[in-house]
């Protein structure tokens, strides 16, 4: 066993060093007593094609019983619904044969794993009708059962969420029989079928952009959707789901100004949704923390992760662990960033490039079993999908300070730890305090490790 010790100035430890160390770099203790230089980001395992023909409306959703990923998505040369499924191993993943489950036109494509029924519910808009449909997988293939309506001329902007303490699928959608307005029901799956409770709206304003998750630790749906009646402000309700009825609080105005884009995550270690989308009079990406409480919800304070210039859209957000991860377009390229939720608040690490070239009508699915995010996009003329780990090694409690030299693999380094001022940084400002992010860079964005405090451009006092 190896032991961090004290060397002659206070605050400074020394500990044998478990890879390279640069001087100034952030550094965490393992386990074993070595430390090493936090380290963090994106790496991409694979990009392979699962549709060689055009594709939109792409919904994926993770088969967490046969641990596979269904994706379904309108073929662009027949305009039929198809699904494939996908099987992850070894960095990559291999896609059996696809299956039609509609062989008219489709739009407005949702994909949703039931867990309690072992099932995958897809839901579709075909001949102005929105209906559902209830998959099973078999090894590498799906097939369907038959599909059933649940709205007569209606069914755009289709939004879905498992409720996993209810056993049931609640959908959400643009009811063009009511005003335009938002409108959701029950979907409970027997066996290969579906059947519904009574529709209920939510809200009565022309109702777009919407996304559904939900939040086991209230036991509530929420849905995010852009009220187009009422200047396009993004607007947030919560659901309670009883039986196969539903009914919903006062929807809550989150952002005052045109919003589009918008998509919702639940993350269960938080016990917090985030809101992703883009304000459009600034063409920023923006998030923001969600909190429901009862039957209703409240947000803290936006942060901007895509700035402006990026002009990016087309989000889809997965949580996994203890953070939320994106996807998103920023002009024909692909990109990824994670956040950090700590009570009202999120922080965001620094954006990676995991795809160049057309990327829109994306879905993003954790695969827990592979470790791995599975990004499923429309790129040219075809289905895309990019295989990519996204982490870090720094943890909340195992922050040690930096690296006083540069040091070798296997070298007895010095830290300088608490209390300590270390002079080899740049590009600080005087009376700020900085956290440390992901990747190991410093950042005045509130993260969940504290370095310190600067007190010049060059030096921080390292948090005691």
């Amino acid at each position: 066993m190896r032991y961090i010790g004290n060397v002659e100035k206070d605050g400074q430890v020394r500990a044998v060093a478990s890879g390279a160390l640069s001087t100034g770099d952030t550094v965490i203790v393992n386990s074993d007593g070595t430390v090493s230089v936090v380290e963090g980001g994106v790496s991409v395992s694979q990009t392979t094609t699962f549709e060689g023909s055009d594709v939109t409306d792409v919904a994926a959703t993770y088969d967490s019983t046969s641990e596979v990923i269904v994706v379904a998505y309108k073929e662009g040369s027949t305009s039929e619904g198809t699904a494939v499924v996908g099987t992850i191993s070894g960095g990559s993943i291999t896609f059996g044969t696809p299956v039609v489950f509609e062989s008219g036109s489709v739009d407005s494509i949702t994909a949703t794993y039931n867990s309690a029924q072992n099932k995958t519910l897809i839901s579709y808009r075909t001949n102005f009708n929105g209906y559902a449909i209830v998959g099973t997988v078999s090894g590498t293939s799906i097939s369907f059962g038959g599909r059933s309506i649940f709205v007569s001329s209606g069914g755009q902007q289709q939004a879905a969420a498992y409720d996993s303490n209810s056993g049931v699928v609640v959908i959400a959608y643009r009811d063009e029989t009511a005003t335009d307005g938002g409108s959701a029901r029950v979907a409970t799956i027997s066996g290969t079928s579906v059947s519904f409770g009574t529709a209920v709206q939510y809200e009565a304003g022309d109702t777009r952009d919407q996304s559904a998750t939900f939040d086991s630790s209230t036991n509530q749906v929420v849905i995010v959707y852009r009220d187009q009646d009422n200047s396009g402000f993004g607007t947030a309700v919560v659901g309670s789901v009883s039986g196969t009825s539903i009914s919903f609080g006062t929807p809550v105005v989150f952002k005052s100004v045109l919003t589009i884009d918008k998509v919702v995550s639940y993350n269960s270690t938080a016990n917090r949704i985030l809101v992703v989308y883009e304000e459009r009079n600034t063409n920023e990406g923006v998030a923001a923390v969600g909190t429901v409480s009862g039957t209703s919800i409240s947000f803290g304070t936006e942060v901007v992760f895509s700035p402006s210039g990026e002009f990016s859209d087309n989000y889809s957000a997965v949580s996994s662990g203890s953070n939320v991860h994106i996807t998103y377009d920023a002009v024909g390229v692909a990109k990824t960033v994670s956040a950090s939720i700590s009570g009202d608040s999120v922080s965001f690490d620094s954006p990676s490039t995991i795809f160049t070239g057309t990327n829109i009508d994306r879905s993003l699915v954790f695969d827990p079993n592979a470790g791995l995010f599975a990004d499923f996009f429309r790129e040219g003329t075809s289905g895309t999908a990019v295989l990519f780990s996204s982490g870090s090694n720094l943890t909340t409690e195992n922050f040690l300070g930096f690296a006083a030299h540069t040091y070798a693999d296997t070298q007895s380094a010095v830290i300088n730890s608490t209390c300590t001022v270390d002079r080899n940084q740049s590009g600080l400002t005087a009376g700020q305090k900085y956290y440390v992010q992901t990747d190991g860079t410093l950042s005045t964005t509130a993260g969940s490790v504290e370095a310190g405090t600067a007190i010049s451009s060059t030096e921080i006092i390292v948090k005691g």
